[in-house]
């Protein structure tokens, strides 16, 4: 106990249960396992998958229905839009459209769900073309978004606005993309994905949500989900009282009227000094 969580753990398991029999255990729910099946599938290999080879198109979408698999391809073409973004990273529009998650989860999606189309699935799957595919729709965005309206929650209107992107391909092929074809599809995930998830989940690096009742359980999951975490050597950041950082009051708490972002120096001084010793 005092390893993994030194300050504090979630809920009041601690002061109920921990203080009095000094005897530390984790309660192992469906809802537990379900999120450690989920985060084991980013963990896996996706060079195990050769989809350049598959022609089929019955094959590809089978793949885009498995609960293992999509992860595993979603993560990797994340990372790729995360080295795509990079040298945009002080731009205004894309500091607005992507301080948090739900445009860069639908864009990822949207090229996931691309691999249906056998004209551009080889060339995503490759880690060079993919890269430079990402870097023009990166581009594009630039160009085209609306600039006096980049509001990262109004994703059909975005998707709307950015139209039709030809990507320019190796052999001297193009591809068109319609985003506006996205406008209602942009969420679709896996049915087994999509059913633990909530109406307001956007893709897969928007996390998980646990809710219920005082009691249900929630803290408990979180216990059993962080220490997985810390068996498979991650790094692994708990935050017990969220509300320490966003309404204790002891600290003023600035805007930053470029980015729309909230800023607490002093908070984030010691969250970084308490992330670099790992004591929360």
């Amino acid at each position: 106990m005092e390893k993994y969580f030194p300050k504090d753990c979630f809920g009041s398991y601690k002061a109920f249960e921990y203080d009095y029999s000094k005897t530390f255990g984790v309660m192992c729910s469906e809802e537990g396992i379900t999120v450690i099946n989920y985060l084991r599938g980013i963990m896996l290999d996706i060079k195990n998958l050769d989809v350049p080879r598959i022609l089929n198109k019955e094959e590809i979408h089978e793949i885009l229905k498995d609960e293992e698999i999509y992860p595993r391809i979603y993560h990797l073409f994340s990372k790729t839009l995360i080295d795509a973004l990079k040298p945009y990273r002080k731009d205004i529009l894309f500091q607005k459209l992507f301080h948090t998650s739900p445009i860069f989860d639908a864009l990822v999606n949207i090229m996931v769900q691309e691999l249906k189309n056998q004209e551009i699935a080889g060339f995503l799957m490759n880690d060079n073309h993919r890269q430079q595919i990402f870097e023009q729709l990166a581009r594009f965005i630039e160009q085209n978004a609306d600039h006096s309206n980049p509001n990262p929650l109004e994703i059909p209107y975005f998707l709307k606005v950015l139209g039709t992107i030809e990507f320019q391909l190796p052999e001297n092929k193009t591809y068109k993309l319609n985003f506006a074809n996205y406008k209602k599809l942009y969420k679709k995930l896996p049915a087994n994905i999509s059913r633990f998830g909530f109406q307001g989940f956007h893709g897969i690096n928007s996390g998980v949500f646990l809710h219920g009742d005082r009691g249900s359980g929630k803290s408990g999951t979180l216990l059993y989900v962080a220490m997985w975490a810390h068996k498979m050597n991650w790094i692994v950041v708990s935050v017990p009282n969220v509300e320490k950082w966003t309404l204790s009051g002891e600290f003023e708490i600035r805007r930053h009227n470029a980015s729309g972002l909230f800023l607490q120096q002093e908070h984030a001084v010691e969250f970084l000094e308490q992330f670099k010793s790992g004591i929360f």
